[in-house]
C-alpha cells in the first residue's frame, strides 16, 4: 500500500517537474528572444524562471532519492563487506530522513515567516518559492524511509542491478 501511494505521488511529481521544465524553456526562450529581437526584456521572466528553477530542483531531488541518482560516494562503501555496506546504507538513509525532517520543519517556518512579503516583479508571495522546501522534504523523506529498513536481500538486488538503472528502494 505504501509503495502504491508513493508511486502515485511520484508520478504526479514527475508530471509537475516536466511542466516546470517546459515552462522554463518557454520563459527563458521568450526572454532571450525579447531581449535580442524586440530589444525589451519582460519584467517578470527572470523572477518567474528563478521560482520555477527552485521548484524543479527541489522536487527533482526527491526523484533523485527515489531513483538512487542522488549524490553519493560509493567508493568506500563498496570496499566493505556486505553486512557493513548494509549498515552504511541504512545510516545514509537515516541521515537523509533526518535532513528531510529539517527541510519540512524549517521550510514550513520559512513559509510562515514570508507570507506577507512579495516578489518585486511578479508580486507573488515570497512564500511560494519557499513552499518547495517543505514539500520536497516530505517527498525526500517518503522515498528515503524504506531505505532505513533495507534488508540484505533487497540490498544485494540493488547492488546487482545494472549501473544507471532506477532501483525499487530509491537509494544507493
Amino acid at each position: 500500500m505504501y509503495r502504491a501511494v508513493l508511486n502515485l505521488f511520484s508520478a504526479a511529481v514527475e508530471t509537475v517537474t516536466r511542466v516546470l521544465l517546459s515552462a522554463l524553456v518557454v520563459i527563458i526562450s521568450w526572454q532571450v528572444f525579447s531581449r535580442f529581437a524586440l530589444n525589451r526584456t519582460p519584467y517578470w521572466a527572470e523572477e518567474t524562471a528563478l521560482v520555477l528553477v527552485v521548484w524543479f530542483g527541489l522536487l527533482g531531488a526527491g526523484l533523485g532519492v527515489r531513483d538512487g541518482t542522488h549524490l553519493a560516494v560509493e567508493f568506500f562503501a563498496r570496499l566493505l563487506p556486505a553486512s557493513a555496506r548494509l549498515v552504511v546504507h541504512r545510516f545514509v538513509f537515516a541521515v537523509t530522513c533526518c535532513f528531510a525532517l529539517v527541510m519540512m520543519i524549517s521550510g514550513a517556518r520559512l513559509v510562515l515567516m514570508t507570507t506577507e512579503q512579495t516578489l518585486p516583479a511578479t508580486h507573488l508571495p515570497v512564500a511560494v518559492s519557499y513552499l518547495a522546501v517543505p514539500i520536497s522534504g516530505i517527498f525526500i523523506f517518503l522515498h528515503a524511509l524504506p531505505g532505513v529498513a533495507l534488508d540484505a536481500a533487497r540490498m544485494s538486488a540493488i547492488e546487482s542491478a545494472p549501473a544507471g538503472s532506477a532501483n525499487e528502494e530509491g537509494g544507493g
